[in-house]
């Protein structure tokens, strides 16, 4: 007979379905433990605590009459009350970026003389601190719109407009351009600055100003006259980012716009330098960086050429020239695709002194001592990867002269000197990050407003674009700084135009209010509309039969 069937195999449990989590792969992580991106703000930040506003408005809330400390309880009648910590509640309002204010000026007229009086307006709103009809304070907020965040003039008009409160495109330019010609003191100190500050970094990124855009093309029809191709002409326009540290740490950053390229900017600023402490530059490897040469003019042909023809070079002393490793980076990275298996030695090496340097920083070790690592840790890597380089540029055929790996191979070996700095010379950074990114502002105006109508409207935008830039790579307030430039710009000179810089405006902020004379005039006299009154011939008195008065040497005020 047939076999009894047996018991049935027993199967293997169902592996648990993991539950999909929705909203992405971040949701349901906590902040904490997520990486951070560069500059120091956790990825996935969530509400902010009132802690994390330090310049909000704060209002007292108080109990009335009846809830004060050891007053009855008003729920249980029994005990008392007792002051306990107080909570705090964040609330947001809103308002135009910039209000206005109408002032009813009273006026007094003499039925004797005929003369007006007028009540003084608030010290904030005089003629001499006003900037076109702008407290200083507004004028700081339209400079920080325009030339911080890229706010066109049009756009912000039309909000305004919205808000019913109009700020027309005219008035905005008039508060930049004389804002721009009360501070030359700022400009001049600052230039000097970053021409003998000990380290430099230098980036270059495309800028537009219109009226340099018409002069081009007008450039590349003579060109075209003369027998010369467009390539002949120098066409970019270059905005160049300098980040100037001195021997005490302090950092400025400049902003130039204009047809000079970085090598030119720093020829310019070679003739200002007065100082023998030495200086380090960092800067990629690019030829135009190497070309310390005056900005050429215009051939006889009318037209600027491409190349700087300018012989020679300028032979700087005491100056270390570095290139960033970043771009060695990027180089190599472009040749990793078709080189899978020859291009990871170089990179997990370059990758291994970036973590180097991450653990010095996290040390807190200063320049010496960072060197010191580095010379330790980072010297072998960096003589393996020259070495490798060197040995397949020499043996392996896959490195053709004009291929994308023998082009990475020879940035290394031809910048050696350059790229190696960072391991002979203290204090040096690995990268020109900090230059590239404050290219940002010079990006972020070109994506919002495209460009600069005139050569002065660039001038103007550099020069607010610099000090924007460092006040906020300083941690400074840059509307208190703005501010506080433009209400006492007619007290910064040449002499004390240190003291009014980003980080040292408190001090002469302070010296300044010590200085100013106290107003105590309670009216103001308005101009006599009446036949002016002849240089020898003194005012009529107030008072019957009395003796003639000289002329008062102060017509404004009495």
């Amino acid at each position: 007979g047939e076999p009894e069937p047996g018991p049935d195999p027993v199967k293997p449990p169902k592996p648990a379905l993991k539950k999909k989590r929705r909203g992405g792969k971040g949701k349901g992580k906590r902040a904490s433990g997520r990486s951070k991106i560069p500059g120091g703000r956790p990825k996935g930040v969530g509400n902010l605590s009132p802690v994390d506003f330090p310049e909000a408005k704060r209002i007292a809330v108080q109990f009335g009459e009846g809830m004060r400390s050891g007053c009855r309880c008003p729920h249980c009648i029994q005990g008392k009350l007792e002051r306990t910590r107080g909570a705090s509640r964040l609330r947001f309002e809103a308002r135009a970026p910039i209000t206005a204010v109408i002032y009813d000026v009273e006026k007094m007229r003499c039925g004797g003389c005929r003369q007006e009086f007028e009540a003084p307006m608030p010290p904030n709103a005089q003629a001499g601190i006003v900037i076109a009809k702008a407290t200083p304070d507004a004028a700081a907020q339209s400079l920080l719109l325009r030339y911080g965040q890229g706010f066109p003039d049009s756009r912000l008009g039309e909000l305004q407009g919205w808000h019913k409160v109009p700020f027309d495109n005219s008035r905005q330019w008039s508060i930049a351009s004389q804002a721009y010609d009360a501070l030359g003191p700022v400009r001049t100190f600052l230039t000097r600055f970053v021409a003998n500050a000990t380290l430099r970094q230098v980036d270059d990124c495309t800028a537009r100003v219109i009226e340099d855009h018409m002069r081009i093309r007008f450039e590349v029809q003579c060109a075209e006259q003369a027998g010369f191709q467009e390539r002949h002409v120098r066409t970019g326009l270059q905005a160049t980012v300098f980040v100037a540290s001195n021997a005490k740490g302090v950092t400025y950053r400049l902003f130039l716009i204009g047809r000079a390229h970085q090598g030119e900017r720093e020829f310019e600023l070679a003739a200002l330098r007065d100082t023998t402490e030495p200086l380090t530059r960092v800067t990629d490897a690019a030829s135009k960086a190497d070309a310390i040469k005056p900005l050429p003019s215009a051939n006889a042909c009318g037209f600027v050429p491409q190349g700087n023809t300018s012989k020679g070079r300028l032979e700087e002393k005491n100056v270390t020239q570095a290139y960033c490793l970043e771009h060695l980076r990027q180089t190599l990275d472009k040749a990793t695709p078709g080189f899978a298996r020859e291009m990871p030695y170089l990179m997990d090496r370059l990758v291994r002194i970036f973590e180097l340097d991450a653990e010095a920083k996290r040390q807190g070790l200063d320049a010496t001592a960072r060197l010191a690592w580095h010379q330790a840790h980072s010297r072998p890597l960096f003589e393996e990867m020259l070495a490798y380089a060197k040995t397949e540029i020499a043996t392996n055929p896959k490195a053709e002269p004009n291929g994308d790996y023998r082009r990475a191979l020879g940035y290394l070996v031809n910048n050696e000197k350059g790229l190696g700095a960072f391991l002979h010379v203290a204090g040096i950074p690995l990268t020109t990050t900090d230059a590239e990114q404050g290219a940002k502002f010079t990006k972020k105006h070109h994506h919002n407003s495209l460009s600069f109508q005139t050569r002065r409207g660039a001038d103007v935008g550099a020069f607010f674009m610099s000090l924007i830039a460092t006040c906020l790579g300083l941690g400074v307030n840059p509307l208190a700084y703005l501010t506080a430039i433009l209400r006492w710009r007619d007290a910064i000179t040449d002499d004390n135009a240190g003291d009014w810089m980003p980080d040292t405006f408190e001090r002469g902020l302070a010296a300044a209010q010590s200085a100013a004379p106290a107003d105590a005039f309670w009216y103001v006299v308005c101009p006599s509309r009446k036949r002016a009154t002849d240089a020898h011939e003194s005012p009529p008195s107030p008072f019957a039969g009395a003796p003639p008065q000289p002329a008062s040497p102060n017509t404004a005020l009495h």
